[in-house]
């Protein structure tokens, strides 16, 4: 089947424009990506049709017998993720994260300039650094100034993050 250049990213795509770059699903009607299939036939299927013995075949699964979990643990020698966090070995260091730009640290970093990426963790970050990875309070004060401490509290009857402990209203709950 002929196949023409993609025109478009999907969030930028036209009214009726479909994915050319990747194979569909063969099930007529579904216009979801393959992503299962037979080995050495090509993924056919999305997660929704696959049929009982099809595998992962778009992309890499835990080496686990059965498991079907993307990998992010390996070896930091070969740098080739094969375990997924519930299987991997105490010798294993998460490979798909970022790592903290300091010197020889592993630890995934949530701290950067505002507006950033994140680039150091806890202990490396600088005074200038903020937290970016954690929801922070959404309490501004009178004269504009928003409150930076990481959000753990929430409505009771709603699970995000809105407050800190020290704006946080009563009807507020810790969901740490």
């Amino acid at each position: 089947a002929h196949r023409s250049a993609p025109a478009h990213c999907k969030h930028h795509r036209l009214e009726g424009e479909v994915d050319v770059f990747h194979a569909m699903c063969e099930v007529p009607g579904c216009n979801k990506q393959s992503v299962f299939g037979d080995d050495g036939e090509g993924p056919t299927r999305c997660s929704q049709h696959r049929e009982q013995g099809d595998k992962s075949i778009s992309r890499r699964v835990c080496k686990k017998e059965g498991c079907s979990r993307t990998p992010s643990f390996g070896d930091p020698e070969e740098r080739k993720a094969i375990y997924c966090a519930k299987h991997r070995d105490a010798s294993h260091v998460d490979l798909r994260s970022s790592r903290c730009q300091f010197d020889a640290c592993n630890k995934v970093p949530s701290y950067g300039v505002e507006g950033g990426k994140p680039l150091f963790c806890t202990a490396h970050k600088g005074p200038q650094h903020v937290d970016l990875k954690n929801k922070r309070c959404m309490f501004v004060s009178e004269d504009g100034l928003k409150c930076s401490t990481q959000a753990t509290f929430a409505f009771k009857d709603d699970p995000r993050k809105l407050f800190c402990r020290k704006h946080a209203t009563d009807d507020c709950v810790d969901v740490r």
